[in-house]
């Protein structure tokens, strides 16, 4: 599996729990990609904002689209949450900017790299590369304590919440 919760699950699949061997090879990450950029957040018109990200191929409700949105009530009017993906109908306002998708590996790494956080709001996923890719950037992740999520963040780069919590 690539995380210790893939593997653990894959013990006790009907299909897979006589195995002969259940072995966990994480992913891994180019760090010749992705690598801090100082000079993304100037570069990107956000050097007086303090930024949170988030990235989605699709911003929805599955995805924690309305945790985003009860975040944007509550933070600063020196901060913005940057929402990297398709909008999916959602609307831009002072504190939340939709930019859209991009399939541009050098666009994510300069807002990677801008972010001062990156949460990651999912609420079941394998392992999530996206979460080593931007702490190779330099920015620590707030993600949910569940699934193989909870594998990427020591608490050192980042913190595991509770899953729902958007403060």
């Amino acid at each position: 599996g690539v995380s210790s919760w893939v593997t653990e699950d894959a013990k006790t699949s009907p299909i897979l729990k006589n195995a002969q061997k259940h072995e966990t090879i994480y992913n891994w990450v180019d760090l010749d990609l992705f690598k801090p950029n100082i000079n993304a957040k100037k570069e990107l018109g956000l050097a007086d904002k303090f930024v949170i990200l988030g990235v989605s191929q699709i911003w929805s409700e599955r995805k924690g689209v309305e945790i985003f949105e009860e975040l944007s009530k509550l933070i600063s009017d020196d901060s913005v949450i940057v929402m990297i993906g398709d909008a999916n109908g959602h609307k831009s306002n002072d504190r939340i900017k939709y930019i859209g998708a991009t399939d541009s590996v050098e666009e994510l790494v300069q807002y990677y790299s801008a972010a001062d956080v990156f949460f990651n709001p999912t609420r079941e996923d394998t392992f999530p590369l996206i979460n080593l890719e931007i702490q190779s950037c330099g920015t620590p992740v707030i993600t949910y304590k569940n699934t193989g999520t909870q594998e990427t963040v020591d608490n050192k780069c980042g913190f595991n919440v509770e899953n729902g919590d958007g403060k």
